[in-house]
């Protein structure tokens, strides 16, 4: 039985090929019915257009237009619309079923605590700022579009859609103020979410959202609309004209940066509110991160650090933007009064008598966050610990700014550069800011030089990998160097880059750490300490070294799974760092770690993962860069016009350090929601997730058999980094070889006749075990020497062509001067073929003939495939945001899992809050 057109649904009858189940609800667009689809056999939400605005074909051509657009959208925390259908006259959308409650039916009178509010409202406004990444704005985000799952996630309904609710026509019916109260409730909840532009009829963009998530959290925590009104004329008026209460005052529990968030959403001037959704995400990220750290201190005032200021200096930033000749006046007066107050106060200063210095810094701690875009990185704090250098990171490239700790000014003294900055320091005398540039496509850096307040830039140093640490006289710098999977050097030179020379080296498996700030001058300028590890025991160590005849020995401090940076504390007595402890969680936290012997000390203890180091010269701040990793799997057609989706997602970094198809089209990934990496597998449509390993080490970079019997995977138990094989169950979990497998992020190969393992151990050598674990063995007759040619040097993490004749592997172009991917024959490897346009992440497509692979220009990463006999690459991929961390190809060669994200990261300043006796 059909229906008859423009009548209401009835249940039993049919809408096309669905089955109406029953009623869910009503509302100003249309009815919701609950469906069983019966070509798919699953159970749907239809949402069908009222018969008021069927009547209009524009408006029927409009709601399929901003339909399609919204279907487009692809997020976990919004609901899926399947697809945009007309049976008759009847207009009507499939969408995503979600069992749950609205938010507006689970809130209480009283308001939620500040945890439940920042769980719901950060994947909300995750949720929001993605549509408007897309261009979408919903206009009429309330509590009732809000939907709580059963399981406790967050989905926002009718995105797009509500557009269709500014027509005049559609406006004037259903916003009257005549209406009778009684039957307008629904309506006055519209209302009561309304922007001022928008309940002035005036166009709106994303900031109105915005407003609406303002008033949302607003109701969250106090259970009180901020605008209210007894007719629908006189809430807009609420709105246009009003001053809510400060959510402080309804509930002097919530924390005043809370307060400082609702405060902005709410500004009636679009311009003085979050500009976007993910503005506003980041500061409830960084205020759940701050409560869980212990910290309090409001992000808009000033710092609560116990330290001197210099001479007030206004906000370059604050000024409206200027443009044209007004810009360049703005920033010529903004930097010279920044000079001024920089040069009084360190004339100033350079008179006083050197701080005293607790023998136990950083005992009790004050955490401040200095930057809330969620792209910064890399920081610095000068000497008199007045400044901090830090690196963004946006779609321009990589900038440096220098920023005063006590007004929140900021400069940028480096524009953006096309690359990836890797180290930054400040000079010891404060005169210059260093910063590390890989430019894009490289892997060899360069040290540059800016004076503090901008100005031309100098290169000092060519093939550096580290950020620079300073002799305390200023005369000598010393950085690391590495020779791609053979050794590492620690080199020294003179502050200007002349008289150049290696002091130290280790061989793999032992190495230093290239990683941000991972060595440092001791204050005496006898010894350097470094971040160094030993792969044959999977540690991390400090490893001081003499900085006259470069002999070394390792500091006794503790059991560590890697040390991510160094820094010495000011009077020698120890050193500070950020350290992923052994044994523990896969998150890095700030250390004090006494000099020459003593019992170490955390000194942060969060779920914030931390890395890079720099400590003033009185010993009473750093700064560090706390970070998050936010990733999804998505599922990518090779071909056809199927768009891609994203996957459900289970945890922040799903796939990120690994991602693999089995033989029957399933998903095995890695997730640390355990605490830990530990390896899952998952239908090609993400539901019915199975952890599949659950040791307390690190177990990632899965690859399954191509018969589908085993997954390989590297695994750290057992206190090595080594080949272990499951069943694609879970398990039989078994070790294959006593090699250690180097330190890389690239996973081991399996032949196609599922009967061989390709991998490097750690000392850079190609080997190959059967999957039984009873034959080991070189890949090459003559490895190490074999592949290395004039072009072609050091092969590394080798993946065997379908043939089984040739590998692929990375090797190190020196006139493209990065890691690129060589084919290299297994009985000639001295005829191994380069493709200098291939990135190092390249796969073999099944039928050997191509490589795929991603590129991340600038923030945006998408997918590439190369065929092997030569011609241009082709993208396969065009997405518009996001980067790529991982990829792989389904075994019909047909779909791509694809793990996209960001890494969310801020400035963080750590000062020493001494005791009372101590205060001046």
């Amino acid at each position: 039985m059909s229906l008859p057109h423009r009548l209401p649904c009835v249940v039993g009858t049919f809408l096309g090929h669905y089955r109406i189940i029953e009623l869910l609800g009503k509302g100003g667009m249309g009815d919701v019915y609950l469906a069983e689809d019966t070509k798919l056999h699953r159970r749907v939400a239809l949402k069908t257009l009222s018969p008021q605005l069927a009547k209009d074909r524009d408006r029927v051509e409009r709601f399929e237009r901003e339909a399609r657009a919204a279907a487009a959208l692809n997020h976990p925390n919004i609901v899926t619309i399947h697809s945009v259908e007309m049976e008759g006259d009847v207009a009507f959308l499939t969408l995503e079923l979600v069992e749950g409650q609205t938010l507006e039916d689970t809130l209480p009178a009283s308001g939620l605590p500040i945890e439940r509010i920042l769980t719901i409202a950060i994947p909300l406004t995750d949720a929001v700022g993605a549509a408007h990444q897309r261009g979408i704005v919903h206009r009429d985000l309330k509590p009732a579009n809000v939907m709580i799952t059963n399981d406790g996630r967050v989905k926002v309904l009718d995105f797009g859609l509500a557009k269709l609710r500014d027509d005049p026509q559609f406006t004037e019916q259903t916003v009257g103020p005549t209406r009778a109260l009684t039957g307008e409730g629904r309506i006055l909840g519209t209302v009561a979410y309304m922007s001022p532009e928008q309940a002035e009829g005036k166009l709106v963009d994303q900031r109105s959202d915005v407003f609406s998530l303002g008033v949302i959290l607003y109701e969250m925590a106090t259970g009180e609309r901020p605008f209210r009104g007894d007719t629908a004329m006189s809430t807009l008026t609420s709105i246009i004209r009003d001053t809510p209460r400060p959510v402080s005052d309804l509930k002097q529990a919530l924390p005043a940066d809370f307060a400082r968030i609702v405060r902005r959403c709410l500004a009636k001037d679009p311009e003085d509110r979050y500009q976007t959704a993910k503005d506003l995400r980041n500061d409830l990220r960084g205020l759940r991160e701050d409560l869980g750290s212990g910290e309090r201190g409001s992000v808009a005032s000033s710092p609560a650090v116990s330290v001197g200021r210099p001479p007030s200096i206004p906000s370059v930033t604050q000024v409206s933007k200027p443009t044209g000749r007004r810009w360049m006046i703005a920033a010529v007066v903004g930097i010279a009064i920044l000079a001024v107050g920089f040069a009084a106060w360190r004339l100033s200063s350079s008179r006083q008598a050197p701080a005293m210095v607790r023998p136990d810094p950083f005992t009790s701690i004050t955490l401040t966050r200095l930057t809330t875009t969620g792209t910064a990185g890399l920081a610095a704090v000068s000497q008199d610990g007045r400044y901090v250098a830090h690196v963004v990171t946006d779609d321009r490239g990589s900038s440096v700014w220098l920023r005063q700790v006590s007004t929140s000014s900021n400069v940028q003294i480096v524009p953006p550069e096309d690359g990836r900055m890797a180290g930054i320091a400040f000079s010891p005398n404060g005169d210059y800011v260093n910063y590390v540039l890989y430019p894009r496509g490289e892997n060899y850096a360069s040290l540059r030089q800016v004076p503090v307040l901008g100005g031309g830039v100098r290169k000092l140093v060519d093939d550096i990998d580290t950020a620079p640490t300073f002799s305390p006289d200023s005369k000598r710098l010393a950085f690391f160097r590495g020779l791609p999977n053979q050794a590492t050097l620690l080199m020294v030179a003179n502050a200007d880059g002349g008289d150049l020379r290696q002091l130290a080296v280790r061989n793999l498996p032992r190495g230093f750490q290239l990683n941000l700030q991972t060595l440092a001058w001791s204050p005496d300028g006898k010894v350097i300490a470094a971040a160094g590890y030993d792969n044959s025991k999977l540690a991390g160590e400090i490893v001081i070294v003499d900085a006259a005849s470069g002999e070394e020995h390792v500091l006794p401090s503790g059991q560590w799974r890697a040390i991510t940076a160094l820094a010495w504390a000011p009077n020698g007595r120890g050193l500070l760092m950020t350290a992923q402890e052994a044994g523990g969680e896969s998150i890095g936290q700030v250390w004090s770690v006494p000099y020459p012997s003593g019992p170490v000390r955390k000194i942060t203890n969060d779920l914030s993962t931390y890395s890079g180091m720099s400590v003033s010269a009185d010993g009473r701040s750093l700064v560090t860069v706390r970070a998050e990793q936010r990733a999804s799997v998505w599922l990518v057609p090779v071909e056809g016009a199927e768009p891609p989706r994203v996957l459900p997602g289970a945890g922040a970094d799903d796939g990120v350090q690994g991602i693999g198809f089995a033989a029957d089209g399933k998903i095995v990934y890695t997730s640390t929601s355990s605490g830990n990496s530990d390896i899952w597998i998952m239908n090609a449509d993400g539901s019915n997730r199975v952890q599949l390993t659950t040791s307390k080490s690190d177990d990632l970079l899965p690859a399954v058999t191509p018969d589908g019997r085993f997954i390989i995977f590297v695994s750290e138990r057992d206190g090595k980094r080594a080949l272990w094989r499951m069943d694609t169950s879970g398990s039989s979990q078994t070790r294959l070889s006593d090699e250690a497998v180097n330190r890389s992020n690239f996973g081991p190969g399996v032949t196609a006749d599922s009967r061989w393992v390709f991998f490097t151990n750690d000392k850079g050598i190609n080997l190959k075990v059967d999957v039984d674990g009873h034959s080991l063995g070189p890949i090459f007759s003559a490895d190490s020497a074999g592949v290395q040619n004039q072009k072609a040097t050091a092969l590394h993490d080798v993946l065997p062509l379908p043939d089984a004749a040739a590998v692929t592997g990375h090797y190190t172009d020196p006139t493209a001067r990065a890691e690129r991917l060589a084919i290299v024959p297994i009985a000639d490897p001295s005829a191994a073929r380069l493709m200098p346009t291939v990135r190092n992440n390249g796969l073999v497509s099944g039928d050997g003939r191509s490589l795929v692979y991603w590129d991340n220009p600038r923030g945006v990463g998408n997918i590439w495939r190369q065929a092997i006999a030569g011609g241009p690459a082709v993208q396969l991929t065009h997405f518009d945001g996001s980067v790529i961390f991982r990829h792989a190809l389904a075994p019909d060669q047909k779909h791509l899992a694809v793990v996209r994200g960001a890494t969310i990261s801020d400035v963080i300043l750590i000062a020493d809050r001494p005791a009372e006796s101590s205060q001046p």
